[in-house]
């Protein structure tokens, strides 16, 4: 494989010192500040009223980035408070955030900014540590997802009896994406799933550097040779070279 074809993966390395691995401690949404706010002017002789929103803040979030969503703006977000064990770090994990996308600092925005993407936004948000408001953060949404760019005939497939029945693996062979999703159709009532352990691009793919795959077992986003080389002087991921697709 010539290296400037070949992949990494990303990883979000998080904070060690905590047991979830996160960075992330409290997400301030303006609802809670807004109650916050009301409780620390209120007059407690009498019994206190808020007014709560009919669809919490995390749902509407929820109802705008999952699938191909992408909005032109986001509700406000608010402040995503680190532990003070955390750094300004330029990959930042831990909020609800994370299954959409990736939280990036400004020096990732611009590096990224500079590569194919595909289909992707950035939001600006802010990121505290200690009561210092950091407003130099994105979130980025990409919809950047390789399925229709898979050569499937060239690929290697195989079928399995749940998540962890190995003995049950069996090679299976699909020329199309077609005849895989007619192999799904057709045993579907025996709870077969399909992996792979290896991907191979198609020729009409449009050469994106960073995109994702998150069918086959897979569940993580791909960045091309020339990309990582770019983002390895950032902080706060990992990035390590992969043979999952070529």
């Amino acid at each position: 494989m010539e290296d400037s074809k070949s992949y990494f993966t990303l990883e979000v390395v998080g904070n060690k010192r905590t047991k979830s691995g996160d960075q992330i401690n409290e997400w301030l949404s303006p609802q809670v500040e807004e109650m916050n706010r009301k409780m620390n002017e209120w007059d407690w002789s009498k019994p206190f009223e808020f007014e709560m929103p009919q669809k919490s803040l995390v749902s509407e979030f929820d109802d705008l980035l999952k699938g191909d969503e992408l909005p032109e703006n986001l509700p406000e977000i608010g402040k995503l408070l680190l532990f003070d064990s955390s750094k300004f770090t330029d990959f930042i994990k831990g909020s609800f955030l994370d299954q959409y996308g990736y939280i990036v600092s400004a020096k990732a925005k611009s590096i990224l900014s500079e590569f194919n993407l595909g289909r992707h936004k950035f939001y600006p948000l802010t990121i505290t540590l200690k009561g210092f408001d950091n407003n130099d953060y994105f979130f980025l949404k990409c919809l950047t997802n390789s399925i229709d760019y898979i050569d499937f005939k060239n690929s290697n497939f195989y079928s399995q009896e749940g998540f962890f029945n190995k003995a049950s693996e069996k090679q299976q062979e699909f020329n199309t994406q077609e005849e895989l999703i007619t192999f799904r159709k057709n045993y579907s009532a025996h709870k077969l799933n399909i992996f792979s352990s290896k991907i191979k691009l198609s020729k009409d793919f449009p050469d994106f550097d960073f995109f994702k795959i998150d069918d086959f077992g897979f569940n993580e986003t791909f960045l091309t040779n020339k990309l990582s080389k770019q983002l390895v002087k950032l902080s706060g991921l990992t990035l390590t070279r992969t043979t999952k697709v070529i």
